[in-house]
């Protein structure tokens, strides 16, 4: 079998990240935050990457917002964001001692309650915060805990980060059939799995309201979660005023709200949605407002129902 060659677009990117990786690997925590507020600030003005999108999105979930408030969010969003891109690679490697102090979960007892009904649990978490260590501090703590990583287009790069990934024991499952079957087993064995699923899920996806609007999502948790009748758990990893990680659990009453309509799958990804727009209204700075979620438009029979 014939190797295909790696693109030199590739190879700059991924000798860009290893530099970078040198470059943050002696700063201290509070020096490599400072670099990253400066970085992320100079970007906002001078690399504006998606700040259309990211303007547009804030303004249609806050319409009611200035465009003073919008700019002052979206600034944030970037500062934040760097902030989460530098740890990506530090984070991992810090001993158990500093990672534990950077990494605080105040909620493993909710965990810790819904893994006693043996049937494992499915974590859901979207974009928002650090959804990169939220893992790490299970696998830290010997939880058997594994998630689905998109396979990169940059081969070199997709190796770098999946090693960074499952260092400390996170299982990770490719988007293939032979590791759905796999990841399917793993749940099956009332182990941990955790989703981030906020992104546009295209015509495959069901629609519900985020931030009153018709948006188009991944079913998957919903519909994992009930074949495998295991709890759901909301999980966030948000940033505190001192630019530390907060974990935060709260499970779902999946049998309630699995009642109160005719489409369980609908009840239950819309009562997940609803519960992280309260979370992205706290937080809005910390959400990632690149993606275009409204990308997909709904079928005409949602929005004739809408007039």
């Amino acid at each position: 079998m014939i190797k295909s060659k790696i693109s030199v677009q590739f190879w700059i990117e991924y000798l860009g990240l290893r530099l970078l990786e040198r470059i943050l690997a002696p700063l201290s925590i509070r020096s490599r935050q400072t670099f990253a507020e400066f970085v992320g600030t100079f970007a906002y003005y001078f690399i504006p990457f998606r700040k259309k999108i990211v303007l547009n999105n804030l303004k249609r979930a806050f319409p009611e917002s200035t465009c003073a408030w919008r700019h002052r969010i979206a600034r944030l969003n970037y500062v934040h964001f760097t902030k989460v891109y530098f740890d990506l690679i530090p984070v991992f490697h810090f001993p158990d001692s500093l990672f534990f102090r950077y990494v605080r979960n105040e909620d493993q007892s909710v965990l810790d309650s819904a893994l006693k009904q043996g049937k494992g649990a499915l974590i859901v978490l979207y974009h928002l915060g650090n959804w990169e260590v939220f893992g790490d501090w299970f696998a830290r703590k010997g939880y058997p805990i594994g998630a689905i990583a998109k396979k990169l287009n940059n081969p070199l790069t997709h190796g770098l980060i999946f090693r960074t990934r499952s260092m400390n024991g996170v299982y990770l499952f490719s988007k293939t059939k032979r590791q759905s079957l796999k990841m399917w087993k793993f749940a099956k064995e009332g182990n941990i799995l955790f989703m981030v699923s906020d992104q546009d899920a295209g015509r495959n996806g069901i629609f519900v309201r985020f931030f009153d609007q018709w948006a188009s999502t991944f079913r998957g948790p919903a519909l994992f979660a009930t074949k495998l009748k295991c709890p759901i758990i909301l999980g966030t990893c948000l940033m505190d005023a001192n630019g530390k990680y907060v974990i935060r659990l709260k499970e779902l009453q999946v049998k309630d709200i699995s009642q109160e309509s005719g489409d369980p799958i609908q009840s239950l990804t819309q009562a997940i949605t609803n519960y992280f727009q309260e979370e992205i209204c706290r937080h809005p700075e910390q959400y990632y407002w690149f993606h275009r979620r409204w990308k997909t438009k709904p079928p005409k029979e949602l929005l004739v129902n809408d007039d």
